[in-house]
């Protein structure tokens, strides 16, 4: 059973979305958020926006030093500018450095995230409608694992809106 209430994927993770989500994100071209957040925004999830607060999908400090920007955040601060919904950054934080998700099955997946996430102040979330914002969904490990934190803190609904969502 989901904990997510929805899940939009604006594209399905084919060779050409592949090429361009893969220079947004391992080859430093933060550049390429608004065109993504053009290709989102075309697919608007079929829920009311105007409750809802984007969450990006935190980075650990350590990718984010190394990549130099979070991909998620950058789409959730453009779509939610777009949108007219509120952006919200620091609700959920990533203190676990985690192994590459790459090649994991959802299973492996979920023990990988399992202590990974953390909500530094669960009383912000109650009652709040949230949607995550990420990049990728393969095998939905990594919404999973936070939408379950924000349940138990008392989210009324949270949503996922990504790029892309592997097959």
């Amino acid at each position: 059973m989901s904990l997510l209430d929805s899940v939009t994927a604006t594209y399905r993770f084919s060779d050409s979305i592949r090429g361009l989500i893969h220079q947004y994100k391992y080859d430093g071209k933060s550049f390429d958020a608004k065109l993504l957040v053009n290709l989102m925004i075309d697919r608007l999830p079929d829920i009311p926006l105007a409750n809802l607060i984007f969450l990006p999908i935190p980075l650990h400090e350590k990718k984010l030093r190394e990549r130099g920007y979070n991909q998620s955040a950058l789409l959730a601060k453009q779509l939610s500018k777009r949108s007219g919904a509120r952006y919200q950054e620091g609700w959920i934080v990533k203190t676990e450095s985690t192994p590459s998700q790459q090649g994991l099955d959802r299973r492996a997946r979920l023990k990988n995230l399992a202590e990974a996430f953390f909500l530094p102040s669960p009383d912000d979330i109650r009652h709040q409608h949230i949607m995550l914002i990420d990049d990728v969904m393969t095998t939905g490990a990594t919404l999973e694992t936070v939408a379950k934190l924000l349940k138990r803190a008392g989210a009324a609904s949270v949503h996922g809106w990504v790029i892309a969502k592997a097959l």
